[in-house]
């Protein structure tokens, strides 16, 4: 039975769309379809690897010798690490790691285009660290934060369009630390690459390659550097958060190719939107030891994490 030997594992909103659409133009390599297969996250684990294998990479694999997926929650989910190694304990892990504020911001911003977000982002922000000091244990240590990730899953598909159904977990899906060392236990650093958000920024072709190197398989290979999955400007991001977190019937009759086109005329409204110099501030100073702790795990200069957390 073939079985995928490397994973894009995350960080969420960290470039990983684009790297799956840069790496999958290779000739020898095969990705899932869709990107995405959560498949270690959730119920479907127990289907099995057969199950997992006809289901996404059974119907358009042609002996390719690099097969993976990229599901950046992968990074965040603490039980993850243990089934992918139980399953494909020879895989490759490659993640893009973005500072955690930046990446805080981007995943409430598409949370709120989607509309399932209702709260601005300070007020948001304010939430999840209220109920990080008061819960007894993080969320994601806890049989509860398995369930809170289905009902995430089925925001994702529309079918829940309330974020009040679960906690909001802007914040500790930046802790990259603690979330690279529970790969660490079973996967030995040489068969991770780990790459930050501005090297894809900076030199996307020396990304792909990296990746294309560590997986394999040939590297110098022409490539489409076109980036995907871009955030909506400001101005449709609201109209886009009007639109979908009310139930319009008309929506309904809409064929989604129609859909797709209208979102992303929307979404090119629009600047970019900005964090706020405050909550930047208190979030920089939130993640000040664990950027720290990453700095040395990974060897890299984050100083430009830090921030003004780093004069102190």
């Amino acid at each position: 039975m073939k079985k995928p030997n490397f994973f894009i594992i995350g960080a969420a909103k960290s470039g990983t769309s684009s790297l799956y659409h840069y790496v999958r133009q290779h000739p020898d390599v095969c990705l899932s379809i869709p990107k995405e297969t959560w498949f270690f996250c959730f119920e479907d684990y127990y289907n099995g690897i057969e199950w997992y294998w006809n289901r996404y990479f059974g119907n358009h694999y042609k002996g390719e010798s690099a097969i993976g997926e990229a599901s950046p929650w992968y990074l965040h989910m603490p039980y993850v690490a243990q089934r992918i190694s139980e399953t494909c304990p020879d895989a490759k892990l490659i993640a893009i790691l973005r500072n955690p504020v930046d990446r805080a911001f981007s995943e409430w911003w598409m949370a709120f285009c989607a509309g399932v977000e209702r709260l601005p982002f300070q007020e948001a922000i304010r939430e999840n660290l209220q109920r990080l000091e008061t819960q007894r244990e993080p969320m994601e240590k806890t049989i509860e934060g398995a369930r809170q990730w289905l009902i995430y899953r089925g925001q994702r598909q529309g079918k829940v369009t309330d974020i009040s159904k679960r906690p909001r977990t802007y914040v500790e899906n930046g802790y990259y630390a603690i979330q690279l060392e529970r790969y660490y236990k079973y996967f030995p650093k040489t068969r991770t690459k780990v790459f930050l958000f501005e090297d894809l920024l900076k030199n996307p072709l020396d990304v792909v390659r990296q990746t294309w190197e560590f997986i394999g398989v040939d590297p110098n290979v022409p490539v489409d550097l076109k980036p995907h999955n871009v955030a909506a400007g400001r101005i449709g991001g609201y109209l886009l958060h009007l639109i979908r977190h009310r139930p319009i019937t008309v929506k309904r009759f809409i064929p989604k190719s129609v859909k797709r086109r209208i979102v992303n005329l929307m979404k090119n409204l629009g600047e970019k939107p900005r964090i706020d110099t405050n909550t930047r501030r208190l979030l920089t100073e939130h993640y000040y030891e664990h950027n720290v702790r990453l700095a040395e795990m990974l060897e890299r200069d984050l100083s430009a994490w830090l921030g003004r957390a780093n004069e102190r």
